[in-house]
């Protein structure tokens, strides 16, 4: 099949489709063309028995008489003829045509017979009735325009059947020309002819193109449509691996997450141990959208190995095992995050926190004082895991107060004049008072008021607020947590 029929900007991820689709119509229009074919020639023939009819009363005795009566009898063979290859190509051709290039071939021959049949008609009535009304060029014109209103071929294959009939009529032409001393005129009728062929040129090339765009746009529809199913599947699978909010009585936690697209590179993951103290880790992907959400899962399923095999790991631990995770996995791919652990012992409001090049968690107090955690180490996957260098930092709390971690989309929203809200701003914002049901629901609200709702990146933020002391003695020291072997 000639290359230029199937040509797509998206080079071949449409095209094996788009052969199927123009290899069916091409064999139901053919189908099409041999069924108008037949009405028209039976028409014709209708046509002409009426004239023979009518003409057998008039005076044969006149020598143009004669002619034209033999000419009406040559057109009536000329139609049965056509009649019976249109018929041949119906009845036998068709039924095994399998494939769009046999259909295609099957076109060509069935127009080059029927083309070649009428010009030899034409020839011959022409030497018996010099004066018939007969212009063979326009009978080629006639075949090729018919199958080009029928047939989605390109321009190129509509001239296979032609070029031939092309060549003998300027053969036969000039020749006449030449002999009838027209020469001149005859040279630019004959460089003039292949413009007849132009209307049907057109209509080739509008069908095929306009065709060509509908599947394309009813197939972007369908890509469209499945890959809108697709990720509203993957997000709830996505966010099945968010952990739960949860109030124990001495300890709530509570996230919200709004992902710039449908699912996006945020993620928290929180693990209680055996003795109480919970486990805090927010993780933000380079980038957002549908590739972020897939690191997310293989990051999600090494935090959870780290939860059961090592329950106990301090978090300046946990972040070196996820920096040599994503420098061995992911790094090599152009793929990098931040991260920061918490872990909170709640019988005493003991903090211990590390942070791996992530935006500074903040402990806003029950006065309303707000004090910063920074960063203690540099971005995962950036530093090699035998130069990465993090520092555990331990702090407290007291009972009302709430640490408070968050990505980046939650500050670098910005107005419309171009000024971003700022770890400033939103560090203001923490001081107020009262305190909102749920800080996620209150820095989600303010970023997007702040950008007037243009958000362009995923916004998580989580809270985990310090209730009650827990009472009871630990039945290990967290001091040892990262060599601890407990047996359950």
């Amino acid at each position: 099949m000639p290359q230029e029929s199937l040509e797509f900007p998206e080079g071949d991820r449409y095209r094996g489709e788009y052969e199927v689709v123009l290899e069916r119509w091409f064999r139901r229009r053919f189908g099409w063309l041999c069924v108008a074919f037949l009405v028209w020639e039976a028409g014709a023939a209708i046509a002409l028995a009426l004239s023979l009819i009518s003409g057998v009363e008039e005076d044969l005795t006149a020598p143009s008489a004669r002619a034209a009566m033999l000419a009406r009898a040559l057109t009536a063979v000329n139609t049965s003829a056509v009649l019976v290859i249109v018929l041949w190509f119906w009845r036998t051709i068709r039924p095994r045509i399998e494939t769009r290039a046999e259909a295609v071939t099957a076109a060509t021959k069935m127009i080059l017979a029927l083309g070649a049949t009428t010009f030899a008609f034409e020839l011959v009535i022409h030497f018996v009735w010099p004066r018939a009304p007969i212009i063979p060029i326009l009978s080629i014109a006639f075949w090729h325009l018919m199958a080009s209103l029928f047939l989605p071929w390109t321009p190129r294959e509509s001239l296979r059947p032609i070029a031939p009939l092309l060549v003998a009529w300027a053969v036969w032409h000039a020749t006449l020309g030449y002999r009838d001393a027209r020469w001149l005129m005859t040279s630019l009728e004959v460089l003039a002819g292949p413009l007849v062929l132009a209307p049907g040129i057109l209509v080739a090339h509008w069908r095929l193109t306009r065709h060509r765009r509908q599947f394309r746009r009813e197939l972007r529809k369908k890509f469209f449509v499945s890959m809108r199913r697709e990720l509203q599947q993957a997000r709830l699978i996505h966010e099945s691996l968010f952990p739960k909010s949860f109030d124990d009585g001495t300890c709530r936690f509570e996230f919200r997450y709004r992902p710039a697209h449908e699912i996006g590179g945020d993620f928290v993951h929180v693990w209680t141990d055996h003795i109480g103290a919970i486990h805090l880790t927010i993780l933000d992907v380079t980038g957002h959208g549908l590739a972020s959400a897939m690191t997310v899962n293989r990051l999600y399923g090494e935090l959870e190995r780290l939860r059961y095999e090592h329950p106990y790991l301090r978090p300046g631990s946990v972040l070196s095992l996820i920096n040599r995770y994503v420098s061995l996995t992911l790094a090599p791919h152009k793929i990098y995050a931040t991260a920061a652990v918490v872990r909170l012992d709640p019988r005493d409001g003991n903090v211990i926190y590390a942070s791996a090049g992530h935006p500074p968690m903040f402990i806003r107090t029950r006065g309303a004082q707000v004090r910063e955690l920074d960063s203690t180490a540099p971005m995962l996957g950036v530093v090699a895991p035998q130069d990465f260098g993090v520092d555990d930092v331990t702090t407290s709390v007291e009972v009302g107060d709430t640490i408070i971690a968050y990505t980046d989309g939650a500050f670098e929203s910005r107005d419309r004049s171009g000024r971003a809200l700022g770890i400033a701003g939103l560090r203001e914002s923490l001081r107020r008072q009262p305190p909102p049901p749920a800080w996620g629901d209150f820095l989600i609200s303010l970023a997007e008021s702040y950008s007037a709702g243009a958000l362009d990146d995923d916004i998580l933020v989580a809270s985990l607020t310090f209730l009650r002391r827990r009472s009871g003695s630990p039945l290990i020291s967290l001091a040892d947590a990262d060599t601890a072997i407990v047996s359950l």
